[in-house]
């Protein structure tokens, strides 16, 4: 069996706005496919599936008056991909068997809400999980284990494609900011380790059920805020001061300075060592058993 889709959506001319307001191109497509069936009759089949989102528009990075040379905005592309494939075998003695793997990656550019001050986001997110269903005498058995891990990147992307009106500082003048976001670089990694034991019996017209699990939950990495350049916010009550003698209002740094947010350099929240860093690790490990009866009488019956 197979399946392919392509549906998009484009941007339709916009309804009447505010005179001041502006219409942002948007475009998204989303592709996708599958494909699957029987390699060994009754024996084995085999599935793949397959998905593509894309999305492009232009991001408004400013709408300022007082800085008019600077409105406008900047593309942002977003790009997501997901990848599923499974295997189910129906082995001898009426064993059922499966294995799954999936992997999604993404990738955009964005600022939390900070103007031009731009970055990176990348995501990958592979999965692994497998089982197995088999009964032996009364009894019937379920195994169940999977692996599932997120990794979250964050870098600088305010050198190029965007203003950066004063390099090397976060610059914070009313509706325009510039330069490197506060909230990179940030690694984030996370984990889970699953096993899961399901077991049943029957016995007349009672079922008793028991089993166990285990789960192994595992975090990392780091968030230096403030990691690539300080935060500048700029001072208007003394209006414009001038920068190699502009003095001019239009000017974003032409302003004294209010104040100045630095980081540390670190960014660890604990001193646990993770995923090969030598802090910021964290970890949860949970045992929990499982035990049902169910029962049925019919008075009629007897």
């Amino acid at each position: 069996m197979g399946r392919a889709s392509e549906p998009s959506v484009m941007s339709a001319p916009a309804p009447r706005r505010a005179q001041a307001a502006a219409a942002y191109p948007f475009q998204r497509n989303q592709m996708g496919g599958r494909l699957g069936g029987p390699v060994i009759k009754d024996r084995l089949f085999l599935l793949r599936q397959r998905g593509t989102r894309q999305a492009g528009f232009l991001q408004r990075g400013s709408g300022s008056a007082r800085f008019s040379s600077l409105n406008g905005g900047y593309n942002a592309p977003f790009r997501d991909n997901y990848y599923v494939g499974r295997a189910d075998w129906n082995a001898p003695k009426a064993i059922h068997t499966f294995f799954r793997i999936a992997y999604e990656d993404n990738l955009d550019d964005a600022t939390y809400g900070y103007g031009y001050s731009r970055y990176g986001n990348k995501d990958n997110t592979p999965a692994l999980a497998g089982g197995a269903d088999f009964v032996t005498g009364k009894f019937t058995h379920s195994l169940r284990a999977s692996y599932l891990k997120f990794h979250n990147m964050i870098a600088d992307e305010s050198a190029s494609g965007v203003p950066n009106v004063a390099p090397g500082v976060e610059l914070f003048n009313a509706s325009v900011i510039t330069g490197p976001n506060l909230l990179a670089p940030q690694q984030t990694y996370q984990s889970d380790k699953q096993f899961r034991y399901d077991a049943g019996l029957t016995v007349k017209t009672h079922t008793f059920g028991f089993g166990f699990s285990l789960n192994r939950i595992l975090g990392g990495g780091f968030a230096s805020f403030f990691g690539f350049a300080p935060e500048d916010e700029a001072n208007f009550s003394a209006g414009p001061v001038g920068t190699g003698g502009s003095g001019l209002a239009g000017d974003p740094t032409a302003y004294t300075t209010a104040y100045i947010i630095m980081g540390n350099g670190e960014g660890f929240n604990t001193e646990k060592s993770q995923f090969g860093y030598p802090a910021g690790g964290q970890d949860d490990c949970a045992l929990a058993s499982t035990s049902a009866t169910h029962g049925r009488y019919c008075p009629g019956s007897l």
